[in-house]
């Protein structure tokens, strides 16, 4: 299947215009042409140099990550930084890298859909409406058909759908079962600022955003950035394999990548 067409299909599953104004998505790294046929892609949360030897002892032609691997605006491209090294590696090897970050964060059935979906069954609906599809936005708030019990036993649905160890915790004074929970992949601050809901659970918080939503009567969940974007991976890889049926595209999801953050 040709670059071209592979990244069509890409933007249908993920609309580059649900995309934030501040951010860098699409196609930002591609070979130049004439482009070999896509035989495999790597599915990675961020591109970093074990996730490039990775994708090259799998011979991958593309390079599918989530977050961007240009952001800021680049005045040069040379080895003396790894992650500039890293973009010039994968030109020179004819590996063409997308990155879908917050469009696949907006879109119906995306991240935050995945993120949402493991924390019970009830009536979803995004945080901050971006588009006239109110499937559509930023963020997801759940109220629940059956409330939880506790706030313990939402920590560990939260625990057990992300594959993590430990979580940390902020506690509000209100007691009770949980019946809301409002969730945001990545950096939640800005989006669950105002949301009203018993349990906010994201990947990461400021100090004093914490302090303010637990003063609102909000327990907070706070599990590391990309440890609320990375199990989405495993849920997109049979979309993707079903998406290219007809062309045989192999999708791999990376073994190494991982927050860079662990419990000491």
């Amino acid at each position: 299947m040709q670059l071209s067409e592979v990244v069509v299909a890409l933007n249908r599953l993920a609309p580059l215009r649900l995309a934030a104004s501040w951010d860098n998505v699409g196609l930002l790294v591609e070979p130049s042409a004439p482009h070999p046929p896509v035989k495999s892609m790597l599915l990675t949360n961020d591109f970093t140099t074990s996730v490039w030897r990775e994708a090259e002892r799998k011979c991958v032609n593309l390079i599918y990550c989530y977050h961007p691997v240009i952001f800021s605006p680049l005045k040069k491209l040379t080895a003396a930084n790894e992650k500039q090294g890293l973009i010039v590696r994968a030109i020179e090897n004819r590996v063409a890298i997308y990155c879908p970050h917050t469009a696949m964060d907006v879109v119906e059935n995306g991240v935050n859909d995945w993120l949402i979906g493991g924390l019970g069954k009830g009536r979803t609906k995004p945080v901050q409406l971006t588009t006239e599809n109110e499937a559509e936005g930023f963020g997801r708030h759940l109220l629940l058909d059956e409330p939880v019990e506790s706030i313990d036993a939402m920590i560990g649905r939260v625990k057990s759908h992300l594959g993590l160890p430990h979580v940390q915790v902020a506690r509000c004074s209100k007691p009770g079962p949980v019946r809301s929970v409002a969730v945001c992949a990545g950096s939640g601050g800005r989006v669950l600022e105002s949301v009203e809901a018993d349990v906010l659970v994201t990947g990461e918080m400021s100090h004093h955003e914490i302090l303010a939503a637990v003063e609102r009567g909000s327990h907070v969940i706070v599990c590391g950035h990309s440890n609320t974007e990375r199990g989405f991976l495993h849920a997109l890889k049979p979309r993707l394999e079903g998406l290219f049926d007809d062309s045989s595209i192999e999708v791999f999801v990376s073994e190494v990548d991982a927050d860079p953050l662990v419990t000491a």
